[in-house]
């Protein structure tokens, strides 16, 4: 992925079957970027880190490459920049840009963005340089408490390494790009003899080197004017500072070199090999004696305290881990390995597990007090104090001890000292005490990497975004907040109330919070990784989702499919097809002006509906998508058929279309722009000249009818991609999230020389009284606000957004008026509200008559609100009368004809279970026996009936034998309860009867009795009512089976009579 030659299309096809049989895990609490890769077929599964970096370098470069995969040349920027935006920047019409933040470290566990480097002052230790892959170079003063920057004038401000001349520190090289995952450009190395005020281009320049990114720069300490580059295409050396350079090893990707200490004529430099110099960089030899020769990639350090050291690490192919860590004692000439076992660049702090991101993030530096201390950064930090016999984690980026961020760039001891630097994706770190704590150095690094943001339409002073490796962050008034971790992708702010907010994780995995961003929902609403063809499936990287502009509860995201949700994505419905093109959906947009109409993009095919998405029909015609992918969409919010899209790649005449017609045709309107990708584009709402904004990757631009051409519009905005851009109307301002230096903002162009566009929406356009309405305006170039509420309380309003209520039914008006210096304009909407009668609900029920039926009634009886009415039952039922109910709960919502919504809840009691308790009496053959009963539940009074016909409660004079009764409660509810009088003659005879097997009980079939001995005896069967079911003899057996199977379910009675007495014995058939 890192040779610029390799085709992207065979990478990506390499990628995805390497991981092939992997899963990824997801989850709003990841800290890292964070899904980890987890084997499927292993019961013991293992994280396999490393996917999202790859993911987020697809994002970046898919759109960037040709249709058939051939990459860019990076020097395209840096020309076109220099020869048609920068002439230009003196007739733009701009507002100053200003940096809405962040400008101090995200509380909350919150990153500030990737560090790639971290260098030194010669001499001076307090003054640090940072530098970030897409962020430009940072400096600090004072040891790393505040920061500065003046690279954001560059065409190119992302960086890789810094070489500072020890003999004039006003001369340094700048590598520019990103050198670890390649998704910002380089052109090579730069030049600044006023201590980083300016800059110019070198002899290492990307004009005639395509496609090299410079891992890292040596400048020598005795002659400065001679320079080592080590590069993705060799080793290049200059002897004239930078004039000219030739390339003395012409092939491999080199990370990493180090001159030896004291000795300049030794330089060593590391690829996936380690290659020595003796003769200063003029000719390089392989090393392979004891050292791997075929790693993925090699880190190395060396120390002043022992300038024979050298240290290396190493990672495998295979899974990016843990390769080995070298020693060598002479100089580089051989090496030992020291360890291969204990995991220093794995997740585990702890030296256990396997895998690593070493392709990405591998770092090592030895201290200058202590030989034989090294740190080793991967996606944690660890330490060995003995030269690499043992290992401890000196840095954890996880868990409830975690000390730094994860994902670790750059380790460096400062000078002289065993202060040890982090760099990492959450920004500079630093230990003064070997690793037991950590200060965080990153307040006033203004590098995060944005991809998309949100603005709230009622309140100017919040905005939410969404940043590679450091979550989504929400900014109040100045005040940033961490509110997702995980990777932040697009965010969303309700423009009907900023309570309700979206955020979003990689593949389009959207949570919600109802109360400011303050939390969010445990469960997403929206899952990833989920079954294919449903809302849960994984979309593109940065999933597009929207929030309808005319009924805020509605939400569609893009995946394979459109998905719809009109309950703020409770519930989600498949829209029609969109099966034409390639991969997933990249964009969506719908309109103010027709609700029917959504549009949407693959990156090269173009649907529209106008039936609300029941069908789309393709409208790609006229768009150049063989050699352009699209990005995004604009469409007018007054006619539903004006629609822009923006296109990325690297076609010169192709980076906006204009339709009229809603795609049927087609415009070029590209004028203007340079030729670089086309990240984004909005359209400012009600603008009569169709006015716009588009976002590349070199600035932002405007456009509209008047000017007839795309002008620069980025004073004082960093050269830094744009990847997304929003409009804040009750403010005018237009904001600009950015791949590298936050979130920004700037005036609406020509905002004080136009007049005000009054529009407006609304949270509701009708509902029953009381009905509350959040009013929100959407005019353009509006400074004060005048509302007309017909029927409302408050009656007027003069303020952006205002809250009313309607008491009384009736349809009313709404009116608004906006002013500015230049004019006023005003807009009336007539039966704008519809407000329904108050509703309300009767809910009656009939309780159950007897234990366990189903005879429960429940009806719903509604008062007031507008017919017809739609009930909704917690069983399930639409009817407005329920029958046949058991005993429970039950809850019932009613909608009326205007979304008037009202519940109650009712519950359908039944009496306790009708039972009766049971005393008796034995007989002793003079019918004295006795049954006493008491019973409980249903319904009192009680009546009986025995079965000797007798109706009192208890009866008596009986003899030996069953009896039943029936008790009756006052619903009629019955029990039958059957009752045995037992006998006390022969009592030796009934012990000995009751110590027979009778088997199985309960049974079903067939019913075993076994006799302790051969016996004489009858066997009578008697159902609950005293009524003889059959009768057996036992004959000098003792054994006899009975029948059952013909029988219903339920209690019966075993009568065993023997010569000396009368036994009983319960039986169940079931």
């Amino acid at each position: 992925m890192k040779d610029p030659t390799s085709n992207f299309y065979d990478v990506q096809n390499a990628f995805n079957q390497y991981y092939e049989g992997y899963v990824l895990t997801h989850g709003k609490e990841a800290k890292e970027e964070n899904g980890i890769l987890k084997k499927k077929e292993h019961e013991s599964e293992f994280e396999v880190p490393g996917f999202e970096q790859f993911k987020r370098w697809e994002n970046f470069m898919e759109p960037r490459v040709s249709p058939i995969g051939e990459r860019f040349n990076p020097s395209i920027a840096y020309q076109e920049y220099m020869t048609k935006v920068k002439p230009m920047l003196n007739q733009t019409r701009s507002s100053t840009w200003s940096l809405i933040g962040p400008t101090t470290q995200i509380p909350n566990t919150g990153g500030a963005g990737r560090i790639s480097f971290i260098r030194f002052m010669p001499g001076n230790n307090n003054i640090i340089f940072a530098g970030a892959p897409a962020g430009g170079l940072w400096k600090s003063i004072d040891g790393g408490a505040n920061w500065t920057t003046n690279t954001d004038d560059l065409a190119v401000i992302g960086c890789s390494d810094l070489a500072i001349d020890p003999s004039n520190t006003s001369i340094m090289y700048l590598a520019t790009g990103d050198r670890d995952a390649g998704d910002t450009y380089s052109i090579g190395v730069l030049k600044s003899i006023d201590g980083g005020s300016t800059w110019n281009t070198t002899g290492l320049s990307f004009t005639v080197n395509n496609g090299i990114s410079v891992g890292r720069i040596l400048i020598n300490p005795i002659s400065p004017s001679t320079l080592i580059a080590a590069t993705s295409s060799g080793i290049y050396r200059t002897t004239n500072s930078g004039t000219n350079w030739s390339q003395v090893v012409t092939s491999g990707n080199f990370y990493d070199a180090e001159f030896k200490p004291g000795d300049p004529n030794i330089v060593y430099a590391s690829s996936n090999s380690f290659y020595k110099s003796s003769n200063g960089g003029q000719s390089f030899s392989l090393i392979n004696s004891g050292i791997s020769n075929t790693s993925n990639r090699m880190a190395i350090a060396v120390t002043v305290a022992d300038p024979t050291l050298v240290y290396a690490v190493t990672a495998n192919n295979s899974d990016y881990g843990l390769e080995g860590f070298y020693k060598s004692s002479n100089s580089g000439t051989s090496f030992t390995l020291m360890n291969s076992t204990y995991d220093i660049l794995g997740f585990n702090t702890n030296g256990t597990g396997g895998g690593g991101q070493g392709w990405y993030d591998l770092s090592i530096d030895a201290s200058p007090t202590s030989s034989t201390t090294v740190v080793v950064g991967g996606i944690n930090t660890f330490k060995t104090s003995n030269g690499g016999t043992s290992w401890s984690i000196h840095g954890a980026g996880y868990g409830s001890n975690a000390q730094i961020h994860p994902d670790v760039h750059e380790v460096v001891f400062a000078p002289g000292t065993s202060i040890c630097y982090i760099g990492c994706d959450g920004g500079v770190f630093k230990t003064t005490n070997n690793g037991s704590s950590f200060s965080d150095l990153s307040d006033g690094l203004q590098i995060a990497q944005s991809y998309r943001l949100s603005c709230a339409a009622t309140n100017a002073n919040i905005t939410m975004s969404g940043w590679q490796d450091n979550g989504t962050n929400r900014c109040n008034a100045g005040a940033w907040d961490e509110v997702l971790g995980g990777d932040g992708m697009e965010t969303i702010i309700s423009w009907a109330s900023s309570q309700t907010m979206y955020g979003e994780l990689y593949y389009g995995e959207i949570y919600k919070s109802t109360n400011g961003g303050n939390s969010f929902s445990n469960n997403p609403i929206v899952a990833s990784g989920g079954t294919a063809g449903t809302e849960d499936e994984d979309g593109d990287w940065v999933t597009p989702y929207i929030q309808s502009p005319t009924t805020s509860a509605t939400l569609y995201v893009g995946k394979t499919k459109v998905y719809k949700s009109t309950n703020s994505g409770s519930s989600w419905t498949a829209l029609g097809a969109v099966t034409a093109g390639n991969g997933k959906i990249k964009a969506l947009a719908a309109t103010a002006a027709n609700a029917s109409y959504l549009y949407v993009a693959k990156k090269d095919r173009f649907f529209v509906s106008t039936n609300g998405g029941t069908s789309f029909t393709d409208r790609t015609a006229g768009i150049p998508v063989a050699s352009a992918a699209i990005t995004y969409i604009a469409v007018s919010n007054t006619d539903a058929n004006k629609v822009w899209v923006s296109l990325s790649g690297y076609s010169a005449a192709n980076k906006v279309m204009y339709s009229s017609d809603a795609g049927q045709t087609w415009a070029n309107i590209t004028t203007g722009l340079p030729n670089v990708p086309t990240n984004c584009i909005v359209y400012v709402n009600g603008s009569s000249a169709k006015s716009l904004y588009c976002g590349t990757d070199i600035g932002v631009f405007y456009r509209d009818d008047n000017t007839g051409t795309w002008i620069p519009y980025d004073d004082g905005l960093p050269n830094v991609v744009v990847d997304e851009l929003e409009i804040q109307y009750s403010a005018s301002k237009l904001r600009a999230a950015t791949y590298g230096r936050g979130i920004w903002e700037v005036d609406l162009y020509a905002a004080s020389l136009s007049s005000p566009t009054a529009s407006f929406i609304s949270s509701l356009t009708s509902g029953c009284a009381p009905l509350s309405v959040q009013y929100t305006s959407t005019s353009v170039f509006a400074n004060s606000y005048l509302w007309e509420f017909q029927g409302g309380t408050p009656a007027t309003a003069n303020t952006n957004t205002a809250l009313i209520v309607y008491s009384a039914a009736g349809t009313y008006e709404v009116k608004l008026v906006v002013t500015n210096a230049l004019g006023t304009d005003s807009v009336t909407q007539t039966n704008y509200i519809t407000v329904g009668p108050p509703i309300s609900i009767s809910a009656n029920k009939t309780d159950v008559v007897c234990f366990a039926q189903n005879n429960g009634t429940a009806n719903a009886t509604v008062i007031g609100g507008t017919a017809p009415y739609a009930y909704i039952w917690s069983n399930g039922s639409s009817l407005s009368n329920l029958t046949n109910l058991a005993s429970g709960s039950y809850s019932v919502t009613v909608t009326d004809n205007l979304g008037c919504v009202v519940s109650s809840q009712l519950t359908v009691f039944q009496p306790s279970a009708l039972i009766g308790n049971i005393a008796t009496t034995p007989d002793d053959g003079s019918n004295i026996g006795a049954i006493n009963l008491t019973p409980q539940g249903g319904t009192q009074p009680y009546s009986y009936l025995w079965s000797t016909a007798a109706t009192s409660q208890d009866i008596s004079g009986l003899a030996a034998g069953i009896y039943s009764v029936t008790i009756t409660d006052a619903h009629g509810c019955v029990k039958v309860v059957t009752s045995t009088v037992a006998s006390n003659v022969g009592i030796e005879s009934i012990d000995e009867v009751n110590s027979w097997l009778i088997y199985p009980n309960p049974t079903h079939d067939w019913l075993t009795i076994d006799a302790s001995k051969l016996m004489f005896a009858d066997i009578t069967l008697y159902n609950l009512l005293g009524q003889e079911i059959s009768k057996l003899k036992m004959e000098n057996t003792n054994s006899i089976v009975l029948r059952l199977s013909d029988l219903p379910n339920g209690e019966y009675w075993l009568k065993i009579t023997t010569d000396k007495g009368v036994a009983y014995r319960k039986i169940m058939k079931s």
